[in-house]
């Protein structure tokens, strides 16, 4: 706390009980105003682009994202974008046995420091075999290095942003074979806990409708963090 902080503070508790409590509740309110625009304006700034009957008219619904791993290719070449401690990587690797695992995150947040060293252990032994292999730098660098058509299927996880999975979408559309699937978490409108807005589903619609491709699979959780599935429409 600075000086003008601690001023503030002094004068603050000198002041009257009504006083305080009045003060108090105006300055709440602004902030909750404040709060309000800003995810009005993040929302605003969101494509409003919603999926048509051709994009569902295929769509199976699954109970969850473990489900999910069951009607999707196995002994296939996948890869997991957004990995962190590599729990999900495991049921990857359980339930669909890929030839090939490439495990893609830059483990760049604060929060994130050191996870990069546990996934490493996890799958030590995978990795040492050539089945897994880390792929450590921002999604969109790294999906760039492959080539067209290498990846059955990918599974995108990363900052659940607008811009962010738009890009991975347009990218991994080159990246996965013909028949392939681009499948995904988080197609919800955020996290209530911390109020974040994510872009998700809007990033999702958008391509779908863009591009011509379907969603064949979608979670039922009642969390609501979503997991989906998508395949070109075949023409």
């Amino acid at each position: 706390m600075n000086v003008y902080e601690k001023v503030i503070t002094r004068l603050y508790k000198q002041l009257p009980a009504i006083i305080r409590n009045k003060l108090y509740r105006t300055v709440q309110n602004q902030v909750r105003q404040d709060d309000e625009r800003k995810l009005k304006e993040i929302d605003a700034a969101l494509p409003q682009i919603e999926l048509m009957a051709e994009h569902i008219r295929n769509l199976t619904v699954v109970t969850d994202k473990t489900a999910i791993l069951d009607v999707l290719p196995k002994h296939a070449i996948v890869a997991e974008i957004g990995v962190s401690k590599g729990k999900y990587s495991e049921q990857i690797l359980s339930v669909t046995q890929p030839k090939k695992l490439y495990l893609i995150d830059s483990w760049t947040k604060e929060k994130f420091k050191g996870r990069d060293l546990i996934v490493k252990k996890r799958f030590e032994k995978e990795i040492n075999a050539g089945n897994v292999f880390i792929r450590e730098g921002f999604s969109t660098t790294e999906l760039e290095r492959f080539d067209d058509e290498y990846f059955d299927w990918v599974y995108i996880d990363t900052d659940h942003s607008y811009d962010t999975t738009s890009q991975e979408l347009e990218i991994c559309q080159n990246k996965v074979k013909r028949g392939g699937i681009i499948a995904g978490h988080d197609y919800t409108i955020g996290a209530w806990a911390s109020r974040a807005r994510y872009g998700v589903i809007e990033a999702v619609n958008q391509f779908c409708v863009k591009h011509n491709w379907e969603m064949v699979y979608l979670t039922h959780e009642s969390h609501r963090t979503l997991s989906y599935a998508l395949r070109q429409i075949s023409k």
